[in-house]
């Protein structure tokens, strides 16, 4: 039998850096928030021990390189597991895009393993699995959106009351996360998220989200590309015109908020000559990925 899951990308609405820890990871507060844009991981359970993935994208690795194998392989050591797995990844997320595309997977395929294995580990278990694999790998077995503090591991779950309209853009080419956090220069100012961050977080109006949206990876990746800077003033000079744009993590996507559906679509069809990956997505307020 083979089950299909869902695997979201996400965005951050806000990411400050607040410190350095003294093993070489950074301190953040940050605002997850999963989008309805969804990479596709079809589980088939098999009997030889391995695990086996496929992808329909040629330049992403299907060895041990891959978060998908590392999460599978994790589960298996953790629970002594006899079982395998054969995993076709169908990719639509953009590679190193600040989207999280690879942790999402990674928290997928604990997910569906846990399930599929009938090992039914606890939420706890399988959390500390995947702060091992990744800082942000733990956001996506969770809900829909979440302020996180620490590497990204300290969650508090948010729970939005209605979905807002997202233009993403992104130019084609990556950024490394690990580059931008080595490289940017940061004030490591303390930052409280406040009581009125999370409630316009919660009510999913564009406006008061807009307010919020701020990003200190930002100046880094404009400036390591030209390309990204001169493509984020074409989005915010283009009608109709967004609250707010910026780049989402360690970029180079851009997020662009638009007050409603109509507008991010409209916008969408006057940048489409721009760049080679444009997506109107809306803000995720429903739980985990489920098998379909």
């Amino acid at each position: 039998m083979k089950k299909t899951y869902l695997s979201p990308a996400k965005i951050n609405i806000l990411l400050k850096v607040t410190g350095k820890k003294n093993d070489g990871y950074h301190e953040i507060v940050t605002i997850f928030q999963k989008i309805s844009l969804f990479d596709k991981l079809v589980f088939e359970i098999t009997d030889n021990g391995k695990i086996k993935l496929s992808c329909d994208d040629p330049d992403i690795p299907t060895d041990e390189g891959n978060l998908v194998v590392k999460a599978g392989l994790a589960l298996k050591r953790l629970t002594s597991q006899n079982l395998g797995a054969n995993v076709k990844l169908k990719k639509r997320i953009p590679v190193a895009a600040g989207l999280g595309g690879g942790s999402s997977n990674a928290a997928t395929t604990l997910v569906a393993l846990n399930s599929l294995w009938n090992i039914n580990a606890p939420a706890e278990k399988l959390a500390k699995l995947a702060l091992n694999l990744g800082a942000d790998v733990p956001f996506f077995l969770s809900g829909p959106a979440a302020l996180a503090c620490g590497i990204g591991e300290k969650l508090t779950p948010i729970l939005p009351e209605k979905s807002v309209s997202l233009l993403l853009v992104n130019p084609g080419f990556g950024l490394s996360a690990g580059d931008a956090y080595k490289e940017a220069h940061f004030s490591f100012e303390p930052f409280s998220a406040s009581q009125s961050l999370i409630e316009d977080i919660k009510s999913g109006n564009p406006a008061k989200i807009s307010k919020h949206m701020e990003n200190d990876l930002e100046t880094w990746a404009l400036k390591k590309s030209p390309k990204l800077a001169l493509l984020k003033q074409q989005v915010e000079s283009t009608k109709p015109a967004p609250l707010k744009t910026m780049v989402s993590g360690s970029g180079p996507t851009l997020l662009a908020i638009y007050e409603c559906h109509e507008q991010a679509m409209e916008a969408k069809k006057n940048l489409q000559n721009e760049a080679p990956f444009l997506a109107c997505v809306k803000t995720v307020t429903l739980h985990n990925p489920k098998p379909m």
